[in-house]
């Protein structure tokens, strides 16, 4: 018996042996050559999309620094060294297989260029469980595409994408920054400047958007996801609003710098999940118009709410310096909060609730927070 038991050990070992020298290392550079053998040190392939396809599920692709894309800005992909681009993905680059691809010098020095892509394709792609694509000061600039700079998607049956990693990466002169549609994920540490759209739009459950710096998009960060974490982003200077909120979900909105925008969280109920959003220990300052402009069952509690709602929106003023507002029917908790004023909120020296009945703002904090944590360490 003792026999028969260390021989089934061994082979249990044999096979977790085998899983391990399975998984292998892809390289990717500007100096390589897309051939069927390609991605050794030697031999590096010359597009991502090549890499991809040699790739096995749980392998690594390592992309050298330079620019990856269409090589002879002539608009056709596909060509010797160019991403393929293909009309099947709508996208420059695909990645449906679980690997993790990251770039060896960072997002400053390694880029996606989707100059001459078709309207509407993404520059990036992921169709499949578990990817990890970027990690810190692993990821890449991805510019230049009349879609999103990184589509995470779901199946043609609708089941979502899960366990995905997206981290590092800096989007710009996209017509959308990120657009996640996706379960148990996370979004961390990538700087979305001046696309067109949105710039992280999330659907599904149990994901994470942490550290993500979105600044001058035509919009901050829009939420459809439920019982999702928002935590540590820097939302700045957006034309629409900093946070779109569509569902009443138990999502978090924790230590998040929201200064500048349209509005500081939007929140029209589109959906009700049945849950109550939270926003906590954020500074919300300087918003053209209300800090909080809510149609749903809401919580604030320990912000920072200054300098709100100074200003017209749509033609119509904001409601001198309103803080608040909550659509009718609905109540909004926000307490110990800090308004600009020791003496609380009110309409000569702070921000105030516009909604006298169904806002509670008592009691209130009588000096500003000052956080040493969050996003104030970001550095773009």
């Amino acid at each position: 018996m003792k026999s028969v038991t260390m021989s089934l050990g061994a082979v249990v070992l044999l096979l977790l042996s085998a899983g391990a020298v399975s998984a292998k290392t892809l390289t990717v550079s500007v100096n390589g050559l897309d051939e069927d053998r390609c991605g050794t040190a030697v031999l590096p392939c010359r597009s991502v999309s090549q890499a991809i396809r040699l790739s096995l599920p749980g392998d690594t692709i390592v992309v050298g620094p330079g620019r990856y894309g269409d090589l002879s800005f002539n608009g056709t992909f596909g060509e010797p060294g160019d991403e393929t681009a293909s009309p099947d993905c709508s996208c420059m680059i695909l990645i449906d297989k679980r690997v993790t691809i990251v770039s060896r010098d960072g997002a400053f020095n390694t880029v996606l260029d989707a100059t001459g892509l078709s309207p509407g394709f993404d520059v990036i792609r992921i169709s499949a469980d578990g990817v990890t694509f970027g990690r810190r000061r692993q990821g890449f600039t991805i510019v230049n595409s009349r879609g999103a700079g990184i589509a995470v998607v779901g199946g043609a049956d609708g089941t979502r994408t899960t366990n995905v990693h997206v981290e590092g990466h800096v989007i710009t002169r996209n017509a959308a920054g990120l657009r996640i549609d996706a379960d148990t994920s996370a979004i961390i540490g990538n700087v979305v400047v001046a696309n067109d759209g949105d710039a992280v739009t999330v659907d599904g459950r149990g994901n994470q958007i942490m550290r993500t710096v979105a600044i001058a998009n035509g919009q901050g960060i829009s939420t459809r996801a439920n019982t999702t974490a928002f935590q540590d982003n820097v939302v700045l200077a957006n034309a629409g609003p900093g946070f779109f909120v569509e569902v009443a979900s138990a999502s978090s909105y924790t230590r998040n710098v929201v200064v500048g925008n349209r509005f500081g969280f939007y929140m029209p109920l589109v959906t009700d999940l049945g849950g109550v959003p939270a926003i906590r220990s954020s500074d919300i300052l300087g918003n053209l118009g209300d800090a909080i402009a809510t149609g749903m069952t809401t919580i604030a509690s320990g912000n920072n709410i200054m300098g709100n709602g100074a200003a017209y929106v749509d033609g119509v003023a904001s409601g001198d310096h309103c803080g608040v507002f909550v659509d009718d029917g609905w109540t909004l908790m926000a307490t110990q909060n800090y308004w600009g004023d020791r003496l609380g909120p009110n309409a000569s020296a702070a921000d105030h609730s516009c909604s006298a009945v169904n806002a509670t703002v008592v009691p209130f904090r009588t000096s500003e927070f000052r956080y040493s944590e969050g996003p104030r360490d970001l550095v773009p």
